[in-house]
């Protein structure tokens, strides 16, 4: 594995999509204010992806399972007045 990019942020009444493209590795999300959703595109056992809600001071780690399998099809939302994301992504 070659070196990291590492993208910091603070998501302000916004949102950002992962894609495969972005060669995403890993993702970080800490909610600071309001609530932050996080939604994936993908299917398990036949059952869709629903949203994870973060509250203040919840967070999450999303990883790839490898370089060749970057992270895909998942939407981070701080989209409503007040919603504050702290984000670190590593992307290769």
């Amino acid at each position: 594995m070659g070196a990291l990019n590492v993208y910091t942020n603070t998501l302000t009444n916004s949102s950002v999509t992962i894609v495969a493209a972005d060669n995403v590795v890993r993702a970080s999300v800490l909610c600071r204010q309001g609530v932050v959703t996080i939604t994936g595109s993908a299917t398990f056992q036949a059952g869709s992806s629903a949203s994870l809600t973060l509250n203040v001071g919840q967070g999450i780690t999303i990883t790839s399972p490898s370089v060749a399998n970057p992270i895909d099809g998942v939407v981070i939302n701080a989209a409503s007045s007040g919603d504050i994301a702290d984000l670190v992504i590593s992307s290769q």
